[in-house]
C-alpha cells in the first residue's frame, strides 16, 4: 500500500509541475482519494520536509561578551559589598538584655522532671507497639487496593486490545 502511494504521489506531483511550471516538484498534496480493494478511502498526506542546514549560530562580537561579563561581575560585588555592610549592623543593646523579672522568675519556671512508674512505661510502650501494627495494617490494606487497581486497568487494557484486534479484522475483511 505504501508503494502505492508513493508512486501515485509522486506521478501526481510530476504531472502538476508539468501543467502548471510555476508550482515546484516539492510541494506537496494536502490529501486525495485512493480506491484500493474495492473501498475508497480518504488518505491524506503530511507536507514533505526536506532537509536545510541547520542555521549558524550567531557569533558575538568578544568585546560585548566580555562587557556583559563585566556588568555581571559588578553586579556581584555590589551585592557582596551590601551584604558586607548588613552583617557590621550591630543589634541595639535592648535586644540584647534580658529583662531582670525574666531571671529571676528563671527557677520558678523550669519543669520539675516527671517519674513514670515501670506500669506507666509498660503501657506506653504496649499503646505504641499497638500503634504499629495498626498503622502496618492501614499501609498493608492501601497497598493491596494499589495492586487491585492496577490488576484491572492491566485486565481492562487486554480486553481493549483483545476488542480492537478483533474490530480492525472486521474491518480488513469488509
Amino acid at each position: 500500500m505504501y508503494s502505492v502511494l508513493c508512486r501515485r504521489f509522486s506521478h501526481l506531483q510530476r504531472t502538476l509541475s508539468l501543467v502548471n511550471p510555476v508550482v515546484p516538484v516539492a510541494e506537496p498534496i494536502s490529501s486525495f482519494f485512493l480506491n484500493g480493494s474495492g473501498l475508497t478511502r480518504w488518505v491524506s498526506t503530511s507536507p514533505c520536509l526536506f532537509a536545510e542546514p541547520l542555521k549558524k549560530k550567531k557569533r558575538l562580537d568578544p568585546a560585548i561578551i566580555k562587557a556583559r561579563e563585566d556588568r555581571r561581575r559588578r553586579k556581584l560585588e555590589k551585592q557582596i559589598r551590601r551584604m558586607e555592610k548588613t552583617a557590621q549592623q550591630l543589634k541595639p543593646l535592648q535586644e540584647l538584655e534580658v529583662p531582670v523579672s525574666i531571671v529571676d522568675t528563671y527557677y520558678e519556671r523550669l519543669r520539675q522532671e516527671i517519674k513514670i512508674s515501670p506500669e506507666e512505661e509498660e503501657s506506653r510502650w504496649l499503646l505504641q507497639k499497638d500503634w504499629a501494627r495498626y498503622m502496618f495494617r492501614v499501609n498493608s490494606a492501601e497497598l493491596r487496593m494499589i495492586d487491585r487497581i492496577l490488576a484491572s486497568q492491566q485486565k481492562a487494557l487486554e480486553e481493549l486490545r483483545k476488542e480492537s484486534k478483533n474490530y480492525s479484522i472486521t474491518l480488513l475483511n469488509l
